[in-house]
C-alpha cells in the first residue's frame, strides 16, 4: 500500500513541471529599437540609379492624372543605422511621422506614399525606409490620433528588428497633370532642397531608450543623370525649306481654295518631350495681318497672300503667340511632326494684279 499511494504524486509532479517549462518563455517581453534608444538624425547619400532619366510620352499638363515611374534609386544612411532589441516591455511597433514641408500630395502608388519635391516641377518622388527584415514609405495619415504618427509595421513580437542595418529607397515619378517639360535644361535631378522627410521609431517612442530618428536628404542625396534633349535637324517632310504652291490664274481665286499640305518636322531625336513654336514674318498682309505677305518687289503679284491652317482647323498668325506642342515619342533617333498645317493662296482684300509672288517665315522652335 505504501508503493500505490507514491505512485500518483510522482506523476503530478512530472506533468506540472512539463507545464512550467513549456509556459515560461511565452510572457517574456522584447522591446527593440534604433541604434542606442538616444534618437539622432541621419540623412540619405550615395543614391544609385537603376536609369538615367527619360521622360515619359505625354499629353502635356492637365491632359492626364498619370503617375509614371522613371527611376529607382538605392541609397545608404550617414551616420549609419542599425536596430537591436532586448527584453523589456515597450514592444516593436514600426512608425513613422511625416514632415510635410516639402510634400506634394499622396501618390496613388506605393502604399499611397508622400510625393517630395525634386528641382523640376511635376516630377516628385517617395522614400522609403526598411530593412531586411522590412519598413515602410513615409505617408501622411487622415487621422488626429497619435499626433500625426502612422504604424509601418505592427508588434509582431518576434525581434524581427535584431541587428538589422537600415538604408533607403526612393521612387521617381512623371506626374503627367503638372509636368510640362524640363523646359530649363536642367542636367541632373535631385531633391529640390535640404529638408526632413521625417521621424521613425520603433517601439514605444516616449520611452527615453526608444526615441525616433529623423530622416533628411539634401541636393546630394542623389543626382540622377537626365537624357540630354536632342534632335539632329529641323526641315519639312519633304527635306526641302521650301513650299511651291503653283500658278495660278487671276479666276481660280474664285474657285475653291487649293492647298498643299506641309509638315514641320524634327528628325534623329532623342528624349524629346515638348516643343514650342512660333512662325514669324516680316512681310504680312490682310485686314488684320493674317496673311503672309508678297516679298517680291519686281513684277509683283498683288491682293492676294498666304493664309496658314492648322489641322485643328485654326489659323496660325504670323508673329502671333508661341505654341507648345507634345506627345512625342520620347525614344531615341525619332522623327516628331511638331507642326502640321496646309498653305493656301487667298484673296487679302486689296486690288488684284498678276505676277510673281514670294512669301516668306520663319518656324522657330524650341525644343525640350
Amino acid at each position: 500500500m505504501f508503493i500505490a499511494r507514491r505512485k500518483p504524486a510522482r506523476c503530478i509532479y512530472f506533468l506540472l513541471a512539463v507545464l512550467l517549462i513549456t509556459a515560461g518563455p511565452a510572457h517574456a517581453a522584447i522591446e527593440c529599437r534604433f541604434d542606442d534608444g538616444s534618437g539622432g538624425t541621419t540623412t540619405l547619400v550615395n543614391g544609385i540609379s537603376s536609369n538615367n532619366i527619360r521622360w515619359s510620352q505625354s499629353s502635356g499638363p492637365m491632359n492626364s492624372s498619370d503617375e509614371v515611374l522613371l527611376a529607382t534609386v538605392e541609397l545608404t544612411l550617414s551616420p549609419s543605422l542599425q536596430s537591436t532589441c532586448s527584453m523589456g516591455n515597450d514592444g516593436e511597433v514600426l512608425k513613422e511621422k511625416p514632415d510635410d514641408a516639402y510634400v506634394r500630395a499622396a501618390s496613388a502608388y506605393d502604399d499611397n506614399a508622400n510625393w517630395y519635391y525634386t528641382n523640376i516641377p511635376g516630377i516628385y518622388f517617395t522614400a522609403k525606409i526598411y530593412s531586411d527584415a522590412g519598413g515602410g514609405f513615409f505617408k501622411s495619415s487622415n487621422s488626429s490620433s497619435d499626433d500625426g504618427w502612422v504604424v509601418v509595421e505592427a508588434d509582431h513580437n518576434d525581434e524581427r528588428w535584431k541587428n538589422k542595418t537600415w538604408k533607403a529607397l526612393i521612387h521617381i515619378y512623371q506626374y503627367n497633370y503638372e509636368f510640362s517639360g524640363n523646359t530649363s535644361g536642367i542636367t541632373t535631378l535631385t531633391p529640390k532642397t535640404s529638408f526632413s522627410l521625417g521621424q521613425m521609431a520603433i517601439g514605444d517612442r516616449t520611452d527615453s531608450n526608444n526615441k525616433p530618428w529623423t530622416f533628411n536628404v539634401t541636393p546630394t542625396s542623389f543626382q540622377i543623370p537626365i537624357i540630354t534633349t536632342t534632335c539632329q535637324a529641323a526641315a519639312l517632310n519633304d527635306g526641302s525649306t521650301n513650299i511651291d504652291l503653283g500658278d495660278y490664274m487671276l479666276a481660280d481665286f474664285n474657285q475653291s481654295t487649293r492647298s498643299q499640305d506641309v509638315y514641320v518636322q524634327l528628325k534623329g531625336c532623342n528624349n524629346l518631350f515638348g516643343a514650342d513654336v512660333k512662325i514669324t514674318s516680316n512681310k504680312t498682309t490682310g485686314s488684320s495681318n493674317d496673311l503672309l505677305g508678297n516679298t517680291l518687289t519686281s513684277n509683283a503679284a498683288s491682293g492676294v497672300g498666304v493664309k496658314l491652317m492648322a489641322w485643328t482647323y485654326t489659323q496660325l498668325i504670323p508673329n502671333s503667340s508661341t505654341e507648345t506642342r507634345y506627345s512625342f515619342n520620347t525614344g531615341s533617333n525619332t522623327t516628331a511632326d511638331i507642326l502640321s498645317f496646309n498653305a493656301q493662296l487667298v484673296k487679302d482684300g486689296n486690288p488684284m494684279k498678276a505676277g510673281d509672288f514670294k512669301a516668306a517665315a520663319t518656324v522657330s522652335i524650341t525644343y525640350y
